[in-house]
Formats: C-alpha cells, sequence, structure tokens
C-alpha cells in the first residue's frame, strides 16, 4: 500500500490529466470554430465579388441598351421633323431621372455616395430635396406621325 501522502499526489495528478484533456478539448474547438468562421469569410468574399461583378455588368448593360433604344427613337423623330414631340419625350425622360436621384438622394444623402451630385451640379440637391412627380407620375408620349 502507497503511504498516504503520495496516494494524495497521484489523485491530483490523475485530476490534473483529465483537466488539461479538457482544456486541451475546449481550446481545439475554439481553434476549429474561429479557423472555420475566417475560411467562409475568405470564401464568401472572393463568391460574392464574383457574384456582384456579374450582376453589375447585367444592369449597366441593360442600362445601356435602354438609353441606346431611346435616343434611337429620338433621332429618329427629330430626323423625321417632329421636334415638338422630341422634346416632349425628353422632358418626360428628365423627369424620369429627377424621379430615381431624389429617392436616391433622400435615402442615402447623409453618405458618400451622394458627394458627387453636389460637385458636379451644385444646385441639385435642394432640388432632389423638395421634388414631386408632376401629373401624378403618368404621362403619355407624344408619336411623331410626320
Amino acid at each position: 500500500m502507497l503511504p498516504r501522502k503520495t496516494a494524495g499526489y497521484i489523485k491530483v495528478g490523475v485530476r490534473m490529466k483529465r483537466f488539461s484533456r479538457h482544456v486541451g478539448l475546449i481550446v481545439l474547438i475554439i481553434s476549429a470554430s474561429v479557423g472555420s468562421y475566417l475560411f467562409g469569410i475568405k470564401i464568401g468574399r472572393a463568391h460574392s465579388d464574383v457574384v456582384f461583378s456579374g450582376a453589375l455588368a447585367s444592369v449597366q448593360a441593360d442600362l445601356g441598351l435602354t438609353k441606346l433604344l431611346r435616343l434611337r427613337e429620338l433621332e429618329k423623330d427629330l430626323s423625321h421633323g417632329c421636334s415638338t414631340e422630341a422634346l416632349a419625350k425628353i422632358r418626360i425622360d428628365i423627369e424620369n431621372q429627377l424621379y430615381v436621384l431624389s429617392s436616391l438622394y433622400k435615402d442615402h444623402k447623409s453618405s458618400g455616395a451622394m458627394d458627387g451630385i453636389s460637385k458636379r451640379e451644385p444646385g441639385l440637391p435642394s432640388q432632389l430635396e423638395s421634388f414631386s412627380l408632376k401629373n401624378g407620375g403618368s404621362w403619355v408620349e407624344p408619336k411623331c406621325t410626320k
């Protein structure tokens, strides 16, 4: 039989081994969690850049095509001598763009995204702040009959 003092040290040694295992297991779990979180962030950012750039290119292509078609329509009206109709369509387009810019400005005026507006056209922010649609937002575009 072991002396009484030695038996106490053995019990403490076994407890320390168990405690060390538990601490090691906890550290391993936390390390794995942090590692997987950081890996997920890295993969997510890379994936979002690919997806976002594709979506942005699609929106830009759609806007560019829409504008091109509109300009061709206005050019056709002007070439047929329908300047009054073309001017009315241009005014409708201006009204629509002011509506879009006004909505964006009101939602994001405190962010730096709208700084370019005041730099390029100093009076525009006050116009956007008080903007309201004419005719309730509905228009009838005139047709060129010439």
